[in-house]
């Protein structure tokens, strides 16, 4: 069975295509998917296809560019908020029965601390990570082996 299509429903078709290529085109014309790359590869859109997929690719790596120069700054801050938490008064509720008791320490406890320090250095290695560096840290599975900063720490068989 033949359609038959008017100059606007191919213009319209053809302007979604170079945009968005054939299969999204097919999709919200209900033309063929076939018809619309004919139409394409006859008016040598082909070609303009290709150069707005390159074009769009590079302002995609641009913009995935300015997106890790913001994730690595964010790191930075977290690292640097962790630090500062170091030094400040926690707080901490105890329940004793039916009544709660609110403890303040002028500093991070011990456990606070481990904490603070567990998540600055996933940080401090994803950031390094995501600067290209070693982060000096090997794991092999069966006996592990555990080298942190050149220092074997531990084997475990």
């Amino acid at each position: 069975m033949s359609n038959t299509y008017t100059d606007e429903q191919r213009a319209e078709a053809l302007t979604l295509y170079v945009e968005h290529g054939a299969a999204y085109t097919a999709r919200q014309t209900g033309i063929n998917k076939r018809t619309i790359s004919r139409w394409a590869q006859e008016a040598n859109l082909s070609a303009d296809r290709d150069l707005a997929l390159t074009e769009g690719g590079e302002r995609l790596a641009k913009m995935h560019e300015v997106l890790r120069l913001e994730a690595r700054a964010l790191m930075i801050e977290k690292i640097v908020d962790l630090l500062e938490r170091l030094d400040v008064p926690h707080v901490e509720f105890k329940a004793a029965g039916a009544e709660i008791h609110k403890l303040v320490h002028p500093i991070a406890t011990s456990g606070d601390v481990r904490n603070y320090v567990t998540s600055v250095k996933a940080l401090v290695e994803s950031y390094r990570l995501e600067m290209g560096e070693s982060t000096d840290r090997t794991e092999h599975t069966g006996d592990l082996a555990v080298t942190i900063n050149g220092v074997d720490v531990a084997t475990l068989k």
